[in-house]
């Protein structure tokens, strides 16, 4: 509630409503911060960025955590709904998050132009990363790096280069006592927003080099194709799978059993108490003991050694990721024996559709 009144949301909401309103923009570009990304996790604020009559890049941030009221969510419907055309960078995810929060529907999408900047770059170029900061950073002019010094460890001393926002995010967690996996919606607003609103600029400007450009090329059909067929994904993610929860639940038991099992073999023929599967340097250690060099810790490299306690330690890996991974994810993940999938239509440079965690 403290966060509430220092950064007062609601006026904030209602004055890039009345802006946007009397802007009357032909487009905005949409994009929502999430706690996570589970098809459950929820939006806790959006930003919009859009044109001024006078050509004027504008913005603005709605907060969603703290709306009892749903004041903020009704004032930032009111603005989208204003609005004959959306864009977003890998705007499915934006609209999943935009239903299940109940800031508007399929008739709302419908009755409105979906636009991606991800999508047309990915016809320009299907092989570069299609990331939002990359983009932003190669095709308008970000400088996002900054130089750091290693304070500790074998590279004390030496330089290196990481995203600007990325340090200012973990030096922020670090101040909190948080990891990657708490989410954004933790963190300090003052670090946070500025970073959201730029994500809805940069996806505006990307929009607007590189539109032009596709229909320079005459591949607006493909595009359109594009975005229709990923409306289709997010209505199958929607309806969701169903899953055999009998069968998942005894599986996980079974695969939760054989893991504890090589773990316990691993650690008793390695030789000490606190080994650990996934450190290369005990798994090197313990085979420089027996006097076999390894160059690394790879399955390939194990494979080779035609050795028991390597055949172990393979199948401790595989085994751990298909208990952790797939079974545990997807008994974490489902709602009532349904789960709900993500679909990448541009996932892989064959052209074929992927399925993965979801991206935002």
């Amino acid at each position: 509630m403290l966060r509430n009144l220092r950064f007062r949301y609601t006026e904030w909401a209602r004055y890039t409503t009345e802006r946007l309103l009397a802007d009357s923009p032909s487009l905005v570009a949409f994009d929502t911060e999430t706690t996570g990304l589970g098809y459950y996790d929820q939006p806790f604020g959006a930003t919009l960025s859009w044109r001024s009559p006078t050509g004027e890049l504008r913005n603005g941030y709605y907060d969603l955590e703290s709306d009892e009221s749903g004041v903020r969510k009704a004032a930032l419907n009111q603005a989208l709904l204003a609005c004959p055309a959306w864009v977003g960078h890998n705007l499915k995810f934006d609209l999943q998050k935009g239903m299940l929060h109940g800031i508007f529907g399929w008739d709302d999408i419908h009755a409105r132009t979906m636009h991606d900047s991800q999508t047309l770059f990915f016809l320009l170029d299907e092989n570069s990363p299609r990331g939002l900061k990359p983009l932003a950073v190669k095709y308008l002019g970000l400088d996002d790096t900054i130089t750091r010094v290693y304070k500790s460890g074998k590279q004390k001393g030496q330089s290196y280069t990481k995203s600007k926002q990325d340090y200012k995010m973990e030096l922020e967690r670090k101040r909190l006592g948080l990891t990657k996996d708490d989410g954004y919606h933790l963190l300090d607003r003052k670090v946070l927003i500025p970073y959201a609103l730029a994500d809805t600029d940069f996806t505006l400007r990307l929009y607007e080099l590189f539109y032009p450009k596709v229909a320079k090329l005459d591949l607006l059909d493909v595009y359109r194709d594009e975005m229709d067929s990923a409306e289709v994904f997010l209505r199958i993610e929607e309806d969701g799978m169903n899953l055999d929860m009998e069968y998942l639940r005894e599986k996980a038991s079974e695969y939760g059993i054989r893991v504890m099992t090589l773990l316990t073999e691993l650690v008793r023929e390695s030789g000490r108490a606190d080994f650990n599967p996934g450190s290369w340097q005990q798994i090197q250690a313990y085979y420089k003991k027996r006097g076999i060099h390894i160059e690394n810790t790879q399955a390939t490299t194990l494979t080779g050694l035609d050795d028991d306690f390597a055949r172990k330690l393979i199948a401790y890996r595989e085994d751990s990721k298909t208990h952790k991974t797939y079974l545990l994810g997807l008994l974490k993940d489902q709602r009532d024996g349904l789960a709900h999938p993500w679909f990448n239509p541009l996932g892989a440079r064959t052209g074929r559709t992927s399925s993965s965690g979801a991206k935002e």
